[in-house]
């Protein structure tokens, strides 16, 4: 048998006893007080890890989303060196990768473009006179494939809207304006469609 102290009076007291013999305190509330706080402890503790989690799930949301926002093309960023574009693209392997060093641009040959069979890209990375990136041009090939020239426009007006909202109307075709780019999606001639993803800074510069 343990002594422990009566919480209302101080009297030692057996803690077997369901009340304090001197005073008359229950004992079994003692138990409850104590323990009260320490389980508001556990759920405040729980509460903060669970806030901090969905913090986190949001922030990686809206980066991801901001990223989508920005306008660059395959996340490669604007004023990324002539080197460091061609090294980039032959570590993606997304296709045939030719580098012209003599107009600083690098050309990628990509067979039934973004999974549709039988649409071709070409895709140009041109870098300026500084020998960085200013803009990326898709030249989609369309070669008998599931789509006609018009389905294969609105195919694209449609993915580019999901991405970066509603486009403007141009006599060529359609603009995207994003915080670093300006994308344009136009219909060239028969059998091609073209985007193209421009640094919103460079006539600027």
């Amino acid at each position: 048998m343990a002594l422990i102290k009566c919480p209302e009076c101080g009297a030692e007291i057996s803690d077997k006893s369901n009340k304090c013999v001197k005073c008359g305190c229950p004992l079994n509330n003692t138990t409850e007080i104590t323990s009260k706080p320490k389980k508001k402890k556990i759920i405040l503790i729980i509460a903060v890890i669970a806030v901090t989690i969905v913090m986190v799930i949001i922030g990686v949301y809206f980066t991801k989303g901001n990223e989508k926002k920005d306008g660059l093309y395959d996340n490669i960023a604007w004023e990324t060196s002539y080197e460091e574009v061609q090294k980039a693209l032959e570590k993606n392997n997304v296709g045939e990768v030719a580098a012209n060093d003599q107009n600083r641009a690098v050309t990628v040959y990509i067979e039934d473009y973004n999974n549709d069979k039988d649409i071709f890209a070409m895709v140009v990375y041109h870098c300026g006179n500084d020998g960085t990136l200013h803009d990326v041009l898709v030249m989609l090939y369309n070669d008998h494939s599931q789509y006609s020239d018009e389905e294969l426009f609105d195919k694209y007006e449609k993915e580019l809207s999901r991405l970066y909202g509603d486009g403007e109307e141009e006599i060529s075709g359609i603009k995207w304006t994003t915080p670093k780019s300006i994308i344009e999606l136009i219909y060239f001639t028969d059998g091609l469609v073209t985007i193209s993803y421009t640094d919103i800074n460079y006539d600027k510069k």
